[in-house]
């Protein structure tokens, strides 16, 4: 499970920003809401959203951690040998052009608490580290700097004192260990590739899977069917092929008797918002089954808001959430912003100031905790209360066409 995540100087990142799920002290919503006594002192948020205006980072946060996952999965591979690392640090300080960037994510696998992070730069990884929590303490797995290791050896020097590891400057220690087949850090790569899904762009709507006859052996049919009858989407079966998707639907008579079916294809016939649904529930299901991290990068596009919460109160539920799936999304849809629906805990804002750089802060942390449980998240949040909500300004645009019009003349 995941208890935290930390970028800074990436993309609009320009300083530390850190979005938790630890479930803070409040009572709202805790029975349904919260992962309860995940360790002792520790419960976790099934759910976080985050709201914002456009270009304020909310996608950024999201893009962090697939760089940071894709990293982890590929940089010890032969063809990343030699290549420059594929970061971008905050462009618009000249400081932080040339400064590495930061990557740290604190996660649960099998009661245990690991805190990974590395810090690089498009030429190489500049620091790297693996704490473990041991009661009240962290102890250190391995520390990096550069071509320096430093390796506790109760925690993992017995596993790598035969294993000719070649530490590469553009590669983590992390791959290394996974790719060389160290079982700590296989264990750990693992649980990162196979337990974070991140949907992302093009991804969310499934346009760039051009072969459907991929996603056959990810599919339970069942399931699939049952997801999009509840989403109220009423198909009666589907296939894939190599052609594609394509959904059944009962053709009626004149007397509105079902006398058979029609196949249409998904991606020529239904709507964007159905080819998005049924691409992401897909990923919704596994995550449930298999108590994933799910990150939904712009839940709302094309998808009705009695869609966004039905998605959004699956995870907070205790009867179809058993395996303690966690879904992190990012979101306009206000009607979502519901003392009945989230906890304040469970709701952030990003915002970018005067110089571009964003930053995120949840609404539990905002003005001190003065927000009480009991307001209209909702209409505060559109009336500017809480920030993270576009400036918008028309006359701008007026005086440009009014220069416009003079200039025409």
């Amino acid at each position: 499970m995941l208890i935290e995540f930390t970028v800074g100087n990436y993309l609009s990142f320009k300083d530390k920003a850190t979005i938790s799920m630890l479930a803070s002290g409040k009572r709202e919503l805790r029975d349904s809401n919260v992962i309860n006594n995940v360790k002792k002192g520790l419960s976790l948020l099934k759910s976080s959203a985050i709201y914002g205006a456009n270009a304020s980072g909310k996608s950024n946060l999201f893009s962090a951690v697939a760089f940071m996952m894709q990293f982890i999965k590929n940089s010890y591979k032969e063809s990343q040998a030699g290549e420059a690392i594929e970061v971008i640090p905050y462009l618009l300080d000249a400081g932080s052009k040339t400064k590495a960037s930061f990557f740290e994510m604190v996660f649960i696998i099998d009661k245990t608490v690991y805190r990974y992070g590395f810090e690089v730069t498009s030429d190489e990884v500049f620091k790297e580290w693996l704490f473990i929590q041991k009661g009240d303490n962290q102890k250190n797995v391995f520390l990096r700097e550069k071509d320096n290791i430093i390796i506790d050896d109760k925690s993992l020097g017995n596993a790598v004192n035969n294993v000719p590891i070649k530490l590469r400057g553009n590669g983590l220690y992390l791959s290394a260990l996974s790719m060389y087949g160290v079982e700590f850090g296989t264990n750990i790569v693992e649980w990162m590739t196979r337990k974070i899904i991140i949907l992302q762009g093009k991804n969310v709507s499934g346009t760039v899977i051009t072969e459907a006859g991929k996603m056959k052996g990810y599919i339970n049919k069942n399931e699939m069917l049952a997801f999009l009858k509840a989403a109220d989407i009423n198909i009666i079966d589907f296939e894939v092929d190599k052609s594609g998707v394509n959904m059944f639907y009962k053709i009626y008579d004149e007397n509105n008797i079902a006398i058979g079916s029609q196949k249409m294809s998904l991606f020529d016939l239904e709507s964007h918002g159905t080819r998005k649904l049924f691409f992401m529930a897909n990923f919704i299901i596994l995550a449930l089954r298999e108590g994933k991290i799910i990150f939904i990068d712009e839940l709302d596009e094309a998808l009705h808001p009695d869609i966004t919460k039905f998605i959004l109160n699956i995870f907070n539920s205790t009867d179809l959430n058993e395996h303690n799936a966690q879904l992190i999304i990012n979101t306009h849809d206000t009607t979502l912003l519901n003392n009945k629906i989230l906890r304040r805990d469970q709701i952030w804002f990003t915002k970018k100031n005067r110089y571009g750089a964003s930053k995120i802060l949840s609404l539990v942390e905002y003005n001190d905790s003065n927000v009480r449980s009991d307001e209209a998240y909702s209409k505060n949040y559109l009336a500017g209360k809480y920030g993270g909500v576009p400036y918008v300004r028309p006359g701008i645009l007026l005086s440009a066409l009014e220069e416009g019009e003079k200039d025409g003349n």
